[in-house]
């Protein structure tokens, strides 16, 4: 399977219900046909026909970050089986069965990107050499033109690590959908002002993290606020990593070179991340609040006295 599709096909389902909720209504009132089973939807205006609305702008919001984080996921299992010249990548990703060992990987990869060390490996992995006058495609890229790449994909590659290994509400969002979400709110500014310094509202998921704190774990509730186009404008780009590598790791063991090489220059992370950005210049990505109230579940020989 091609694993770029699948996410592409994910992205036009949400971009679907986000955009054109009213004609899927209308096909699910007309019904339709899967095997022997029909779907339909039954529809009398009723307080369930705003429920339902909601209950699709939950969706929307809990489906974006759950697809972020899986495309994430895959771009970097992909990318580090073909960096590591796996003669058949597919067997090393089956292999790669620990998930303690893979998030250390990715640790070490991001270390990496964000450190600025070089990965003698990245640039072959998406572009089959690591020189730019191995090409012999037309027009030529120069130096300049390959160095804009790399910069590009270092960032994105870094951002994905770091998203990936950020995995509290993913999890939370994944395995029970133990979240809250919908639209919140938070304003920092002064009493006698009722204008905020500082705030944030909109569709947001809220869930519950346990951390390290300075007298051990604790709990705390945090909200973290998804903005569906960044979301989306992110999974596209993994995407497009993902079709990179998968052609060269092709042309490197089928030696044919590929039918063409994608830029991979644009967007820049900061293009993407910039439309979360108000005016002010400040965005609050989450915020986080103590829950001390919560009953200390730590077995009783390890709790605070």
């Amino acid at each position: 399977m091609r694993p770029w599709a699948y996410f592409l096909n994910q992205v036009e389902l949400l971009a679907l219900v986000s955009e054109r909720a009213d004609g899927l209504d209308d096909l699910l009132r007309a019904g339709m046909q899967i095997g022997r089973t029909r779907l339909g939807l039954r529809d009398d205006g009723g307080p369930e026909t705003d429920e339902r609305e909601q209950d699709r702008n939950r969706f929307l919001v809990a489906q974006a970050e759950v697809l972020l984080h899986h495309a994430a996921e895959t771009l970097l299992r992909l990318y580090l089986a073909h960096e590591a010249k796996a003669p058949c990548p597919w067997l090393e990703i089956a292999e790669t069965r620990s998930f303690r060992e893979f998030k250390k990987a990715v640790r070490g990869l991001a270390s990496d990107l964000d450190g600025g060390r070089e990965r003698s490996g990245l640039m072959r992995t998406f572009f089959i050499h690591d020189d730019p006058d191995a090409f012999q495609t037309e027009p030529r890229l120069t130096q300049e033109q390959w160095d804009e790449r790399q910069r590009n994909i270092s960032s994105w590659l870094a951002w994905f690590a770091s998203y990936f290994l950020d995995a509290n509400v993913y999890n939370a969002a994944k395995h029970g959908l133990a979240v809250i979400a919908g639209d919140s709110g938070i304003q920092l500014g002064w009493l006698s002002d009722p204008s905020a310094i500082l705030g944030r509202r909109g569709p947001s998921l809220i869930y519950v993290e346990e951390v390290r704190g300075r007298d051990g774990p604790e709990w705390r509730r945090t909200m973290k606020w998804i903005n569906l186009e960044t979301h989306l404008l992110a999974i596209f780009v993994a995407c497009n990593f993902m079709r990179a590598i998968m052609a060269a790791g092709a042309a490197v063991r089928g030696g044919s070179p590929p039918r063409r090489l994608m830029s991979l220059s644009r967007p820049t992370l900061g293009e993407v991340l910039d439309r979360d950005v108000p005016a002010s210049g400040v965005a609050i990505a989450s915020a986080h609040i103590g829950m001390a109230y919560l009953l200390d579940r730590r077995p009783a020989g390890k709790r605070q006295r």
